[in-house]
């Protein structure tokens, strides 16, 4: 009974780290057809549909380190240049959102809003052209933090990480709501103040691939169990985000 157990736990484990590591891939791609879409001007690939908000090249960039981050970390047995190389990815990031808080909370234009491309000033109103939204930063910082704590060995760490993580599905769920209700009030006023349509579920996408990768550490624990309750938790998590959008929607 124990050794079925076992192979159980080590089965839902094995597979928890299958999905993080396909969610990295994902959200490596997603931002490299950004970056793709900006280089050669293709507004499907920024904007998904006619009229809607891009995703910035910033935003994209920080997607795709944080992606290769994320599938750098996936082996806790990664020798320690792997660890240091996505160690510095998630870095790169979170001084992005840093910057980028900066730029929004002081008034200030950094010029980091159009290393990569350059988009029109007509196109962004009365902020800077090709800045991320503020959410947008905050989400960027919160998720490289999570990630630079996914592996330090201290009491609470693991809960404090995986807290950071569900913050930003949250912030990302109710963006992504905003367009299933067509309300301006939970993705912006404004059209250049918006999360873009595709950024929103990337990031939940991220989400759960960080949650993902230690599935055996701090809230992942009940969740990832071979017990009753880590059963009735996976499937019930599922409906308790899909459902309340289809009902309000």
């Amino acid at each position: 009974m124990k050794a079925s157990r076992s192979r159980a736990l080590s089965s839902l484990l094995s597979t928890s780290r299958s999905l993080s590591r396909a969610s990295s891939l994902v959200v490596l791609l997603i931002g490299t057809l950004v970056l793709a879409g900006w280089a050669f001007d293709i507004m499907a690939l920024k904007s998904v549909l006619p009229g809607l908000v891009t995703m910035k090249a910033n935003t994209a960039m920080a997607f795709v380190l944080l992606g290769m981050s994320l599938w750098l970390f996936q082996s806790e047995q990664a020798d320690q240049r792997m660890r240091r190389i996505a160690q510095a990815y998630a870095l790169a990031v979170t001084f992005l959102g840093l910057l980028t808080f900066s730029e929004y909370l002081f008034g200030l234009n950094l010029g980091i809003d159009q290393l990569l491309f350059k988009e029109p000033p007509e196109a962004a109103g009365p902020f800077p052209p090709d800045r991320m939204t503020f959410a947008t930063a905050l989400n960027f910082f919160l998720l490289a933090s999570a990630l630079l704590l996914l592996d330090v060995e201290k009491r609470g760490i693991h809960y404090f990480s995986q807290s950071l993580t569900l913050i930003v599905g949250l912030i990302s769920l109710l963006s992504l709501g905003g367009y299933v209700y067509n309300d301006p009030a939970l993705i912006g006023g404004f059209s250049y103040t918006r999360m873009s349509l595709h950024t929103a579920p990337t990031f939940i996408i991220l989400c759960s691939g960080i949650l993902c990768a230690r599935p055996d550490r701090g809230l992942m624990v009940v969740i990832a169990s071979d017990s009753t309750g880590g059963l009735l938790a996976r499937r019930l998590l599922p409906v308790a985000i899909v459902v309340p959008l289809l009902l309000a929607w």
